[in-house]
């Protein structure tokens, strides 16, 4: 679990950097235009691109935080055993929409590849956007994987602890 954080939170910082990266030419651009009247050929292939980095490095390590949005309506009428069974049931539909998701991504990844699709301005293969979805969706999987683990890990031993409550999160 300590490395899937640890992952997660390099992707993290990388998607910080690529928000810096959007600003900066987006900055640049809008700055160009008015001063000059010439724009930034590029910022919006740069940017698509920085923005897949920032939305699937933030998924991976939302999942890894377990700090996705939880509608917890049912857990006070249900008890706590219900509740943590409810939990397991999230945690495995998560985790089965995320291979999927994955899997889907990989064949749009690999005609993107056979294609040769690129960017209008920078002709920037488009691959490469596929491959950071893959990869947030990947790592989005692993870490909801090993969430999923060690949730049904105290199932297996009767000792049920909710994985959806704040306080068992890392």
């Amino acid at each position: 679990m300590r490395s899937m954080n640890a992952f997660s939170l390099g992707l993290a910082r990388l998607g910080s950097l690529a928000i810096v990266v959007m600003v900066a030419v987006t900055v640049a651009d809008v700055t160009g235009r008015i001063l000059f009247g010439l724009s930034l050929v590029g910022t919006y292939d740069i940017v698509q691109l920085a923005l897949v980095v920032v939305v699937y490095g933030g998924l991976a390590r939302a999942s890894a935080q377990g700090a996705h949005i939880a509608v917890d309506l049912l857990d006070r009428a249900v008890g706590e055993r219900v509740g943590h069974l409810l939990a397991l049931a999230a945690l495995a539909s998560s985790l089965f929409v995320l291979v999927v998701l994955t899997w889907l991504a990989a064949g749009e990844a690999r005609a993107a590849y056979y294609l040769g699709d690129t960017t209008s301005d920078l002709a920037i293969p488009r691959y490469l956007h596929w491959i950071g979805i893959v990869a947030g969706l990947a790592a989005s999987g692993m870490a909801t994987a090993i969430r999923l683990a060690a949730a049904v890990r105290p199932v297996v031993r009767h000792e049920a602890k909710s994985p959806s409550r704040a306080e068992d999160r890392p």
